[in-house]
């Protein structure tokens, strides 16, 4: 019963830790416990009680939707191998999250549809010129979320989206909110708040590397490889194809596992205009130029003279597209 209530959690959202610990509310640290009955205890609060009062209490349900939601998320097999989940020695789980963990942020972006419609405004927004703007037309936004299954987490108020291997398993969770309070700890600490953030332990594919099935019965329609997630769905809503490897850098590279995938392609690398981002192209660059059909550099100065935009540090994909939609 542990481990049924730990999986139901976890599809909620929730991060359980070996010690069956989690934050039930918004605090950095945990304070709430799985008991062996199954039973949620909060030494926070006080509160105490199982799926159903947990649904009631912290996700406003009334009892008939709560027993309902609850019953499904019992009856999910259970597919974590706890023994190892959030260890110590950061031993990665590689089993696949169960699809249905996604159901209840489809849920929770429903249910609260104008935050959820106001975060995902915040991802399709670049800056240009001293201003925020929107990269994407507000239709494509709607498409790519509905296309990745963007969905929403009503607990920390953040984006959420699956991240699925190259044979549509997911792998991780992608989770996402733009702007956010730091934290202060009682020793004076600062915990800053952080934008992206992905399930503890878990393997992390490119974003969006299932598309390269495609990619392959067109290999002349070239392929943008961009550093993180933001950059490729705005890609991809603007009419382009790509691909997010994750993250900058000189320790950043596709995994062996991947680099096939990207055989006879034509591939567009673009980094961010930063140190960061010109070591993430150099790396990328030197991996699959033996590999691809042909591998171009997004040179961030040369395109700025030829389009006639301006450039600032860190520019980015998203940055190009603000300025490109509303020039």
């Amino acid at each position: 019963m542990r481990e049924q209530m730990a999986s139901a959690l976890i599809s909620l959202g929730y991060e359980i830790n070996r010690s069956w610990q989690f934050k039930l509310r918004d605090e950095q640290t945990p304070s709430a416990k799985i008991n062996t009955d199954g039973r949620v205890h909060d030494f926070g609060s006080g509160f105490h009680g199982d799926l159903i009062d947990v649904l009631q209490e912290y996700h406003n349900m009334d009892f008939k939707a709560a027993k309902d939601e609850a019953n499904r998320l019992l009856g999910i097999e259970v597919q974590i191998d706890f023994t190892k989940f959030d260890s110590s020695n950061g031993e990665v789980d590689k089993r696949p999250l169960p699809d249905d963990f996604m159901i209840p942020h489809r849920i929770d972006a429903q249910n609260n549809r104008q935050v959820y419609l106001a975060e995902l405004k915040q991802l399709f927004l670049g800056d240009y010129d001293g201003r925020k703007l929107l990269a994407v037309e507000w239709q494509k936004i709607l498409e790519v979320a509905k296309k990745y299954d963007i969905g929403f987490n009503k607990k920390s108020g953040r984006l959420i989206m699956p991240i699925r291997d190259i044979d549509g398993k997911i792998r991780t969770f992608w989770k996402y909110k733009k702007n956010g309070a730091d934290f202060v700890k009682e020793d004076g600490k600062v915990i800053k708040h952080r934008k992206v953030l992905y399930t503890k332990n878990r393997p992390r594919p490119p974003f969006a590397i299932l598309d390269s099935i495609e990619f392959a019965k067109t290999p002349d329609i070239p392929v943008l490889i961009t550093e993180g997630e933001k950059d490729a769905l705005i890609a991809n809503a603007n009419g382009l194809r790509a691909i997010c490897i994750g993250g900058a850098g000189a320790s950043k590279r596709i995994k062996n596992e991947y680099l096939r995938l990207f055989s006879g392609l034509k591939i567009i690398i673009a980094g961010d205009y930063d140190k960061a981002g010109i070591e993430f192209n150099q790396n990328i660059l030197e991996q699959l130029k033996p590999i691809a059909k042909s591998v171009t550099v997004l040179r961030w100065e040369q395109k700025s003279k030829q389009d006639g935009f301006k450039l600032h540090k860190k520019f980015d994909i998203a940055d190009y597209f603000a300025w490109k939609n509303n020039k």
